[in-house]
């Protein structure tokens, strides 16, 4: 193993992550897979991120941090930047891999040697921990999307079909041609960034979990609140993904958009609310 390139790079942004950060790292570092490094860009923390993340002493971490605060579209952009490995996963400083997740996604990659992303599926936890929800994947089987049934599959729900960033890897080399994360987009910015991925390359979905999505007070989905909702209309009556569907049905999958939204909000809070008692 000394000396060979890793297979996957796991970028992770943080911010002020010391409550959940060594719960990340941890769910990383236990992997069965091991062939990995693990860069990690602290967005000027204030509080103990980097003495957490300075304490493991494993010589595939890499802690970079910045001088001072960037919006985070600055952030997770110059985090995967950093990738040296193949292939890039993207994993926030609250979530975490469950047991098999890299070994399950590099099977993945060897058997669609075409495809330019892999999806798989995830929970949802507590701040605590707990599981508050179990996965809902898109299919029952392991499925290929291109460009055109990823996005008409967007519209047909009227939310992000595939997860977010810690259900996603994909080719490096992709990077620099996607650019970065939306610097207009926050509830959608990741969904906007696998639209583009989607435009250059077929996206493997699986329907196994292979990562928790944390909700918390602290997590930034709680700390949009209620401005998704907005979002959620606008980027289904405004996105270039979307210019060249009929009205009414960008109608419809924008009032999906509204109602699962504010449904995701009112979830996360009562999720936060059921954790503390």
């Amino acid at each position: 193993m000394i000396g060979r390139r890793p297979d996957i790079s796991i970028c992770i942004p943080v911010y002020n992550g010391a409550r959940y950060i060594a719960a990340t790292l941890e769910s990383v570092l236990s992997q069965d897979f091991s062939n990995f490094n693990l860069i990690i860009l602290d967005n000027a923390s204030v509080d103990q991120t980097r003495a957490i993340i300075a304490s493991y002493n494993d010589d595939r971490i890499t802690l970079l941090s910045r001088e001072s605060t960037s919006p985070p579209w600055i952030n997770w952009s110059a985090v995967v930047s950093e990738a040296t490995a193949p292939w890039t996963k993207l994993l926030c400083a609250d979530d975490v891999l469950l047991p098999g997740a890299l070994s399950h996604t590099f099977e993945l990659m060897k058997f669609y040697p075409n495809a330019g992303v892999i999806a798989g599926s995830r929970n949802i936890i507590g701040p605590d921990g707990r599981t508050v929800m179990r996965s809902r994947p898109a299919a029952k089987k392991v499925v290929e999307l291109d460009y055109k049934d990823f996005t008409q599959l967007i519209i047909k729900i009227g939310t992000n079909p595939i997860g977010e960033s810690c259900c996603i890897s994909w080719r490096t080399e992709l990077t620099p041609v996607v650019g970065n994360f939306s610097n207009y987009w926050k509830y959608f910015m990741d969904l906007d960034y696998w639209i583009r991925l989607s435009a250059l390359t077929t996206i493997v979905v699986s329907p196994i979990e292979i990562a928790s999505f944390r909700v918390s007070p602290q997590s930034w989905t709680s700390t949009i609140g209620i401005s998704s909702a907005r979002e959620a209309k606008l980027f289904f009556t405004t996105h270039e993904a979307f210019k060249c569907s009929r009205k009414y049905i960008i109608v419809v999958a924008s009032l999906k958009a509204l109602f699962r939204s504010i449904a995701r909000q009112t979830f996360i809070k009562l999720s936060i609310h059921k954790s503390r008692n």
